[in-house]
């Protein structure tokens, strides 16, 4: 009895465990990777996440069609409907050694940055100390 409930708790625990697949999307393309995709939410505030299902495809249920018309003698008609609006780019791999390299350039420069607003708030505090120190 105990191994049966054992075992219906782990099956249970893989089956809710399971995660669809997911692809992020960086204005027109997939994203190369995930410091892309931080930039890029950065950048605009705004990420598209597409929900890769492998698994249940586009099924027409004939059974359901032919029952429906089998009253009404009309005709069928059957259109994809895409759920995206917009068409993603497939990239090269030209265009994504670009976008690594520009995403490596933007993270040094950030870098940079903050190091240089480290500096500043630094030197700062050392002023303000300063003074303090002489009006005492």
């Amino acid at each position: 009895m105990n191994k049966l409930f054992f075992f219906s708790i782990i099956i249970l625990l893989i089956g809710c465990s399971l995660k669809p697949k997911t692809v992020l999307i960086c204005g027109d393309h997939v994203c190369v990777n995930k410091k892309e995709a931080k930039m890029y939410f950065e950048e605009n505030l705004s990420l598209e996440v597409k929900i890769i299902n492998t698994k249940e495809k586009n099924k027409i249920d004939l059974v359901k069609l032919n029952l429906d018309n089998s009253n009404n003698k009309k005709k069928i008609y059957i259109q994809k409907k895409d759920t995206t609006e917009s068409k993603i780019k497939d990239l090269t791999l030209n265009e994504i050694n670009t976008i690594k390299t520009e995403v490596k350039k933007k993270e040094k420069q950030k870098k940079l940055n903050n190091k240089v607003k480290k500096n500043r708030n630094l030197s700062k505090n050392n002023r303000i100390e300063k003074k303090n120190k002489e009006k005492c």
